[in-house]
Parts: structure tokens; C-alpha cells; sequence
């Protein structure tokens, strides 16, 4: 048998997919309802059979997923070549085919290439027009010229990358490579060449590239010099010339250059040096060395990032127990980061809208603290850029305290660099109990490194070096933790007792019942009787304002002489209330005495806190207005009449709250408000109209 269009693109789904896809999201994807969806899976299932694979698995809860075995088995055949491009790939597919040009490209072209009709492809032309325009790129065409894009070569540059990001993030390498050399047909050669130069500067720089990274600079500097063959050069400001040329990147961007040239007979003009010094600068990397970190410019980072994490502690109204590790880590990240906001380079984060939705409280904070790059920069910051430093944030706000236990040894390798993998060590840690995860490694040195481990987690697809490998994604969903905890099961301790009980009912049913695939009937028996549950942690729910700055914890217009003063009083409703114990509130004073007023968070506004475990018994606060200012410096600025206490439990479950809050003290006019009013309900009243 033969499957139809519409079964055929939800195979492919499934097989590019690295967790469950649930019956709502296929629903969505196919456009059909839920019974054609099950009809479907159906003729799949069907199908695989008939083919000699192992049908479509189900996850209750979660959704259906292929195993490895098969998905590598389907993408042989040539059903999963018969490619359909989305509306959305096409118009990507049509700017760089018309951005690498070597000749005239005419409608027809375009309509042979990807495999549409001529109405289809001049619609897509239409919307790649509005795209092109936001960039102050204009699409043309001419019988003479064929299409051509207009504006200036650094904006061209910028969207090709884009959409070559987008492209490779969709369609994963290998389906980006195979199209490409349809119609590029050299490209695989020459981009093995081109990684091996990159490879070579990293010797010669001192760092570690991530695997993502390493690819894209390979792709972006190829697909570029067929620009340059073109005669499309690059123009750099000379005051930026300066800069860059003191810069280690500078160097080996040079000797880059020159092997280029000689490799594909360019001259390099000085500005594309220039250029290319902008994109070493740029990239992400896993890891600098000692010495690279003791460079003058870094010195500069480190200002910026210390400031953040300060920033950063003072909103969240959080202390990190391993503050200059943080910093570290944060340093690694922030430089390319840096030069990428500076040099307006596109930097695509496929997580983005996850993490701002799933960790909206973290996101947001952080956007409060980016300033200190957007400032040194002259450049404001993406979102994708803010949501890749909010995974550094919300990463070790989740991995402080966590410990693992050491039963079973697994490994995660991760390509997109040590914000992106500290998220997903948090998220594994507390999901498996029983398994000791060991350092995250990329995907080259996973290829190279000896493997003393039970089972890998990876975010890419990696080579099977005799270890069972789980594909994941950096951010897990419910559904996503629930099937990886049913496929890893049966290689931890769990899986060890489970299988016994699933050999006795095969017992059963083989004295009883014919059975038709041993293999089969006992995978699927495993997977209906192991039910998974989320070890660890789990998630807390959070509390919004309202439930926390409650009437009897509110005391107005005190008079108090000093700000000790005002912190002790302030905390009495809590330690009445055997929230807090008094231990608490002299961690609280101890730590501004030592680090200073970093608790004054806004003109007349102080939210005292200090760490879960010196003394908090249950996430609470207080509030008081004081009718006179109590200083916590000699500063101006640090005259304060409104004082919270905020008693955390940990790093997370107050943020929701203390969310609400900042939203609330922004306007000038609530904070006015609260400190001038007599009224605990008009307090009250203003809190639960934030509390939502």
C-alpha cells in the first residue's frame, strides 16, 4: 500500500520530532478533525507494518511518537523525499536561492525548484516582498536581470542568515544540506572545507565554538563568498576598523581570509576581514581558556555581567549561593552575545517563545537587566538574545540545592552552547531521582570522548556508540518529561523490577494465547505498565500578591530612627506568625551591612530579604509605611518610607508574585498612594487590582 498526502507529512512530523506529538497538535498540523486523525495513524500504523517497522507508539497523556530504530528505517524510504515544503519554508527557500544566484533566476525556475504552480509561487514572491521591505531590501525583476534584491550588502547579509537559520532549525542539517545541493551541487564539498578552517581557529582563538555555532559560521561564510564572487562587497566604518583590529578575532579572521583566497581564488577586500572578524566575535562558545579570560577586554565583561547579576538578585529578590560561578558562566555567554547586539548580527532562538511563556516571571526579569549590555552596545537587545540569558538565570535558580542521586551515569550533549544546556541539566536533575547526569558536551567531543555512562540525552540527533540515546528538547514540556521517563524506564532501576512483572504476564498469555510479535506485545506491555511520575521537585504552584500581603501583615505610618529599626518592625506580623524566626531578620540586616543598600529597588521603596534557609519557615510578606524616611546610606536615593519584607522558600515559587508587585510599585502614583494613605483597604484594594 501507498499513504496519501496528508498521512505522508504527518509521518514526516513524527519522524522529525524529538518527543510525543499529541492528538490536539496533529489535529492542528493536518487541519482535520480528531477522527480522521486517528484514522489516519491508523493507515500509518498499517503501513510501517507492511513496510517491516514498528508501528506508531502511544504515550496516555502525551501523544505518539516513533522509536529511533524506525524513524532512521522511514527516512530510507522515498516517502519521506517527497518533501512539502510550508508556505513559510518556500518563501525562505526562494530568498537564498535568489541571494546565491550564479545566474538569471525567472518564475519558472522557482516554480521547478520547489515544486509549485504559478499562482502558488507568485504569492510567495508577494510575501517574501513585505519581509524583504522591514529589512529596506527591495525584491525586483526584469526580463533581462530575472529577480534581484536591492538595498544595502550588510542588511542582505543579515536577512540571508536569517533565513538560512530558519531553514536549518526547521528542516535540521541534512534535509538543508540535500536541498541545497540540488541546487548548489559543489556545497557539500566546499562546506566540509570551510569547517575545517573554523575548526583551525579555534586552536588558534583559544575557544571552543558550540556545534550549532561552528555550523552556521561554516554555511554564512560559504554562501557569502558567493556573494563576493558576485562583485557584492562589504563596507565597515573605519572607527569600528579600530576596534576590531585589536582584537585576537582580527587575527585569525586574516588567516582565514588568506586561506580562502587561495582556496577559491577571491581576493578578499579589507572590509570583508573586517566583517568576517565581526562573526568570530559573534559567536557562541562552550568555553574560553584560562588565559583568554584574562585578556584586558575581558575585564570590560566582567563589569557588565557582574552588574547584571547583581541586578539580576536584586529584582528576583534572590542571593545565588554560587554567585562568582554564575558570573563565570554568564561571562562565557555574554561576550559573543555582546558583539552580536553591537554588530546587529541575527541570532535565531527557536525556544524563545517558550521560555518567555514557561518561565515569563525569569524572562521578565531579566529584561530589566540587559540594559547594562544595551548601553556599552549602543544597540538594543532581541528577544532571542534576552531569552538565551534568561536560561542562564532560570537555569541556576532551579540547579541551586538540586543534588542528584548517583545510581545510574547518563551523559547530555547539547549544540547550543552552556545557557541552553544548564537549563536542561535543571530539568533533568530533578526529573530523574535514581540517574547521576555527568558534564554536558558537545557533540564533537561526545564523537571523541570515551563513554562511561548507562544512556545519552542529546538535543541533536548524535551517532550510536553502544549507549541508548534519548532526543530531546532543551525545554520539556509535561507531555515531552512524560514519555521521556516511559522510554528511559527500562534502563534504570525501575526498569529492572518492571521487566520481571512483564515476563510473568508474557508467561500467562503465552500458556493461554497465541501470540503473533513476542517483541512487540512485551514493549508494549512495558509501556502501559509503567506509569511515570515526576520525581524530584516537581513544580510548586505560585502564590499571586495578593495571597501573600495580606491586611494583618500590613502596619502604616510608623515612626522609626534608623533602618534596623525598620526592617525588625516590619517583620514582626511574620515572625508572630512563625513565618520567619528571628535568625531571619538578622540575616537580613547582616546582609545589607555587608553588600550595601541593594535592596532599595526603586525612589523611597526597600524590599528586605535574605536566604530561604536562614530562617524561613513559609513564603510570606510584609508591608509598612513609615510617616518619616529612615536612610540606608548617606545617598539621597536611599531614603526609604515603604518597606516589604519578602521571606522566599527558594528561588522560584515567589517570583509570580514578586512580578506583580514590581508591576504594581512602576507607577509612582500606587507608590504615592501607599505611603500617604491611612487605609490598610485601600492598600488592600490596590493589591488584589494587581493580583491577576
Amino acid at each position: 500500500m501507498s499513504l496519501d498526502q496528508r498521512s505522508s507529512a504527518i509521518l514526516r512530523a513524527l519522524t522529525k520530532s524529538n518527543s510525543c506529538i499529541s492528538v490536539e497538535e496533529l489535529m492542528k498540523f493536518a487541519h482535520v478533525s480528531k477522527r480522521t486523525i486517528y484514522y489516519d495513524v491508523k493507515k500509518i500504523n498499517s503501513w510501517l507494518q507492511e513496510t517491516g517497522l514498528y508501528p506508531l507508539q502511544y504515550v496516555r497523556g502525551a501523544g505518539y511518537f516513533l522509536d529511533e530504530e524506525t524513524k532512521r528505517s522511514v527516512e530510507k524510504e522515498e516517502i519521506i523525499r517527497s518533501y512539502d515544503y510550508s508556505p513559510r519554508e518556500r518563501v525562505a527557500w526562494t530568498a537564498i536561492i535568489i541571494f546565491i544566484r550564479e545566474k538569471e533566476i525567472y518564475l519558472h525556475d522557482l516554480m521547478t525548484y520547489l515544486k509549485v504552480s504559478r499562482n502558488t509561487m507568485l504569492d510567495d514572491v508577494k510575501k517574501l516582498k513585505k519581509i524583504l521591505s522591514s529589512s529596506q531590501l527591495e525584491l525586483r525583476s526584469s526580463k533581462m536581470t530575472g529577480y534581484i534584491i536591492r538595498g544595502e550588502e550588510e542588511q542582505k547579509r543579515k536577512s540571508l542568515s536569517c533565513f538560512l537559520q530558519e531553514i536549518i532549525v526547521k528542516e535540521g542539517r541534512e534535509g538543508f544540506e540535500e536541498k541545497l545541493a540540488h541546487y548548489a551541487p559543489s556545497f557539500l564539498e566546499e562546506l566540509t572545507t570551510m569547517f575545517a578552517l573554523f575548526i583551525e581557529s579555534e586552536q588558534e582563538l583559544s575557544l571552543k565554538f558550540t556545534d550549532d555555532v561552528l555550523y552556521m559560521l561554516s554555511v554564512n561564510t560559504l554562501l557569502f563568498l558567493k556573494r563576493m564572487k558576485q562583485g557584492k562587497w562589504i563596507k565597515i566604518d573605519s572607527v569600528e576598523k579600530n576596534v576590531l583590529q585589536e582584537t585576537k578575532e582580527f587575527q585569525s579572521a586574516k588567516t582565514i581570509a588568506e586561506k580562502l583566497s587561495k582556496k577559491w581564488g577571491i581576493l578578499f577586500q579589507e572590509d570583508e576581514v573586517y566583517y568576517l572578524t565581526t562573526h568570530l566575535l559573534g559567536s557562541k562558545v562552550n568555553n574560553y581558556t584560562t588565559h583568554n579570560l584574562e585578556e584586558k577586554d575581558f575585564s570590560f565583561f566582567r563589569t557588565i555581567v557582574k552588574n547584571m547579576v547583581t541586578d539580576f538578585q536584586k529584582y528576583a529578590c534572590v542571593m545565588f549561593r554560587n554567585e562568582k560561578e554564575v558570573e563565570h558562566n554568564l561571562l562565557i555567554h555574554l561576550r559573543p552575545a555582546f558583539y552580536r547586539v553591537k554588530y546587529g548580527l541575527p541570532v535565531d532562538n527557536p525556544l524563545s517563545h517558550t521560555i518567555q511563556s514557561t518561565y515569563k516571571d525569569v524572562y521578565n526579569i531579566t529584561k530589566k537587566v540587559v540594559h547594562h549590555v544595551e548601553k556599552a552596545a549602543h544597540n538594543k537587545m532581541s528577544e532571542d538574545e534576552i531569552a538565551y540569558i534568561a536560561i542562564h538565570f532560570g537555569g541556576w535558580m532551579r540547579k541551586e540545592g538540586t543534588v542528584p542521586a548517583k545510581r545510574k551515569k547518563a551523559l547530555i550533549v547539547c549544540a547550543s552552547g552552556v545557557g541552553t544546556s544548564r537549563m536542561l541539566e535543571t530539568q533533568l536533575y530533578s526529573l530523574f531521582s535514581t540517574v547521576d547526569f555527568q558534564t554536558t558536551v558537545s557533540l564533537r567531543e561526545y564523537e571523541t570522548m570515551p563513554l562511561h555512562v548507562d544512556f545519552v540525552v542529546s538535543t541533536v540527533s548524535i551517532p550510536n556508540r553502544g549507549r541508548p540515546v534519548f532526543l530531546v528538547n532543551p525545554i520539556l514540556t509535561e507531555g515531552e518529561k512524560a514519555s521521556l521517563l516511559k522510554k528511559v524506564s527500562t534502563i534504570i532501576e525501575d526498569g529492572h523490577v518492571l521487566s520481571h512483572s512483564v515476563e510473568g504476564i508474557m508467561d500467562l498469555i503465552r500458556e493461554h494465547a497465541k501470540i503473533q510479535d513476542e517483541k512487540l506485545l512485551y514493549q508494549k506491555l512495558k509501556e502501559h505498565l509503567y506509569q511515570p511520575t515526576l520525581h524530584g521537585k516537581g513544580e510548586r504552584s505560585k502564590p499571586v500578591l495578593s495571597d501573600l500581603l495580606i491586611k494583618e501583615n500590613i502596619n502604616l505610618k510608623e515612626s522609626l530612627s534608623s533602618w534596623q529599626e525598620a526592617i525588625r518592625h516590619a517583620s514582626i506580623p511574620l515572625l508572630e506568625n512563625g513565618d520567619i524566626q528571628e535568625e531571619y531578620i538578622k540575616a537580613m540586616i547582616k546582609n545589607i551591612e555587608e553588600l550595601g543598600p541593594y535592596i532599595v529597588i526603586t525612589t523611597g521603596v526597600a524590599i528586605p530579604h535574605a536566604r530561604p534557609e536562614q530562617g524561613v519557615n513559609k513564603l510570606s510578606m510584609s508591608l509598612m509605611t513609615l510617616s518619616q524616611p529612615v536612610s540606608f546610606s548617606d545617598k539621597d536615593r536611599h531614603q526609604v518610607r515603604l518597606v516589604i519584607v519578602l521571606a522566599a522558600i527558594d528561588n522560584e515559587t515567589h517570583l509570580k508574585a514578586l512580578s506583580q508587585l514590581t508591576t504594581l510599585l512602576s507607577e509612582r502614583a500606587n507608590v504615592e498612594k501607599i505611603i500617604n494613605t491611612d487605609s490598610k483597604e485601600e492598600v488592600t484594594d490596590l493589591i488584589t487590582k494587581y493580583s491577576k
